[in-house]
């Protein structure tokens, strides 16, 4: 199964939608109309094409029959503080640090001009590799000090927070 949501302008208000249900998208915009509202014209007249613009969002999701993403994700991994949803969102968010320091990686090879080959051979290891990356798999802190190290990062360090900051390398 599979489900995309393609958000490409007004998304605070889409995903307000999405988020709470198609039932509180009023209170969403009702919210946002009184932080907004002015005492012109003009005011009034950009309140009723936003409320124009959500009553189409409305219609529009309800023909397409999509599910707000909250019922989804209850659906197929329990409610928010159930062990499965938080292993799951525990997952997502290992999953973007990875993501980030494969970006980080692959940032720093291209302001050096170096292909992923190039890299490869700096610290041993094949293209396929450097690939894999950067696109955030198989990142360990070995090989994170390799790769840095080769692109001329000379120092790292983590911060753990309550219990400071811990150097890499």
């Amino acid at each position: 199964m599979g489900i995309s949501y393609i958000v490409q302008q007004n998304c605070l208000s889409l995903v307000c939608f999405l988020g709470q249900g198609q039932r509180n998208i009023g209170d969403c915009h009702s919210r946002h109309h009184q932080e907004n509202t002015k005492d012109t014209e003009q005011g009034d007249s950009e309140s009723r094409s936003n409320k124009k613009r959500i009553f189409q969002k409305q219609i529009i999701m309800a023909q397409m029959n999509l599910t707000p993403l909250d019922d989804v994700l209850d659906k197929h991994f329990g409610k928010v503080g159930t062990p499965k949803r938080d292993a799951f969102e525990s997952d997502v968010d290992e999953a973007l640090h990875a993501y980030r320091l494969g970006e980080a990686i692959k940032k720093a090879r291209i302001e050096q001009n170096l292909t992923q080959e190039q890299l490869g051979e700096r610290i041993g290891v094949k293209r396929a590799q450097i690939s894999r990356l950067e696109r955030g798999y198989s990142i360990t802190i070995p090989t994170m000090r390799r790769v840095f190290k080769a692109l001329g990062v000379v120092t790292a360090t983590i911060d753990l927070g309550i219990a400071g900051k811990v150097a890499l390398w």
